[in-house]
């Protein structure tokens, strides 16, 4: 028998292939710069917040440094195929100043999107590329977080406050998290998470909440902790990250801050600013950002323990199914896109944020960049080929190869709808994937929607064979746009 000794070099390059195989298990991929052209000018704009529609992200343009605010907000939408385009929300006149500034949103199952601004919540009709105000609701409190609350209802949404909330006669900090229901105008569930000693950490965390369908996830930035709760608001599940760090912080805090800068919170700007500075307070460990990727999975960003900020970060991806970390250490990211600043949310595996950049002609120049996450999947899932409608009951288009398919030429199936599907980016981690479009009146779609269909299918994977299906073929436990293993 021979034996085969390894050289270092060789041994450090096998070494390397592994580490890499393991970061390149979690990482990001950058596309290429999108200049937007709508929004050059002299004018400058902020882009600090942004929502969801169901494949777009949407984010208020905002101008800056003006006396005066115009009619019309102006609307960043960036879809699924990194097309850009403009839509306005006529400002309420009634009851807000011309200095408002914080626009959040929401959008509802039934496309219906909701404008949120200072006490009061705007469900809009869109009027073109106008979202006309049509129903106003006050609230009693001012809320800096809205979802809709499921994939179901168009009447109830998530509402949280995560930002300076209101701490009268302790030093705590707290989280305020609702379920409001508009049509009555009441709140019907409601819970609250102590945080910690909190006036600095309420400014320092700017996204501690997150919505998927199922589930709502509230982070605890110093403790290393994210509660994850079902849409009763009920905890089911408690996830702390593998960081030591960041409990060192946590009891920095502890010590520097007595009580009588917390309590209340009365403090001026300035006063927590010069303490913060003081203690490089912003350059310490903690959970910087939280967002989910599809229902499932939770993306928990770790700023890390260094002395000046770099922008370098610890990712990790937790499944709430499975009660699981993808990496237990988590992986650390240097891409600059993900920026602190920008609050992070996913369409299927993709984050959009924007950059500015001034001439030295004085005209403003808006970018934005898409960063992907690779293998962020779940779990697989198995789906029994009994449950499977026969293949004989679909058709294909233009498929002259005359070969009769069967599910054992496939290993993945996805039976979609392209509602929810069309922003993912898959490429070829599925390997022998169908793609079974359902419709609901598949006998009126013409030949040219369905191509259109199938191409859009064929950037989301690598060589996938497309069927159409009649929708009331399929098995009701079949969910639309996942991603089953055809069992053996």
């Amino acid at each position: 028998m021979k034996v085969k000794f390894v050289s270092m070099k060789n041994l450090a390059l096998i070494l390397f292939v592994v580490i890499c195989q393991n970061l390149l298990a979690q990482t990001f991929s950058v596309s290429p710069k999108v200049e937007i052209e709508k929004w050059q000018g002299t004018e400058y704009y902020d882009y600090y917040y942004k929502f969801q529609s169901k494949n777009k992200t949407i984010v208020p343009m905002m101008q800056m440094f003006t006396d005066e605010r115009s009619e019309m907000l102006e609307l960043l939408v960036v879809d699924s195929m990194r097309n850009d385009s403009k839509l306005y929300f006529r400002r309420p006149t009634r009851g807000l100043s011309i200095y408002d500034d914080r626009y959040l949103g929401a959008e509802m199952p039934n496309g219906e999107i909701l404008v949120m601004v200072q006490y009061y919540i705007y469900r809009t009709k869109k009027a073109g590329v106008v979202l006309e105000e049509d129903k106003r609701i006050r609230l009693w409190n001012d809320y800096n977080f809205i979802s809709r609350l499921n994939a179901k209802s168009d009447h109830k949404v998530l509402l949280a406050n995560t930002y300076n909330f209101t701490r009268k006669g302790s030093p705590y900090g707290k989280i305020s998290v609702k379920v409001f229901n508009m049509r009555t105008r009441i709140a019907e569930r409601s819970v609250k998470f102590d945080i910690g000693r909190g006036i600095l950490l309420s400014h320092l965390s700017f996204n501690m909440i997150a919505k998927s369908d199922d589930y709502v996830a509230v982070s605890d930035p110093l403790k290393g902790k994210v509660y994850i709760m079902n849409n009763k608001l009920k905890v089911i599940d408690t996830v702390v990250v593998d960081y030591p760090p960041i409990r060192r912080t946590e009891q920095l805090l502890d010590s520097i801050l007595p009580d009588d800068v917390l309590i209340g919170n009365y403090r001026k700007a300035y006063v927590n600013l010069r303490i913060m500075n003081d203690y490089k307070i912003h350059t310490k460990p903690k959970i910087d950002q939280i967002a989910f990727i599809g229902n499932d999975l939770l993306y928990i960003m770790v700023r890390i323990d260094e002395e000046a900020y770099t922008g370098r970060h610890i990712d990790f991806v937790y499944s709430i199914s499975s009660k699981k970390f993808k990496n237990e250490s988590g992986v650390i990211n240097s891409n600059i896109e993900l920026m602190s600043s920008q609050r992070i949310l996913f369409n299927g595996t993709n984050n959009v944020s924007i950059q500015d950049s001034l001439g030295n002609d004085g005209i403003y120049h808006y970018y934005y960049t898409t960063s992907t996450i690779e293998d962020y999947n779940p779990d697989e899932v198995v789906l029994s080929r009994e449950k499977c409608p026969p293949i004989s009951s679909m058709e294909t288009i233009f498929d002259t190869t005359g070969i009769q398919y069967d599910y054992k030429d496939f290993d993945y199936v996805m039976f979609a709808d392209y509602g929810s599907c069309s922003h993912c980016r898959y490429g070829s981690a599925y390997g022998r994937i169908m793609v079974v479009h359902v419709d609901e009146n598949l006998g009126a779609l013409s030949l040219s929607i369905k191509n259109s269909h199938k191409k859009k299918y064929e950037l989301m994977f690598n060589s996938p064979k497309v069927f159409f299906l009649d929708k009331k073929m399929l098995d009701p436990s079949i969910k639309i746009n996942r991603i089953y293993k055809i069992g053996k």
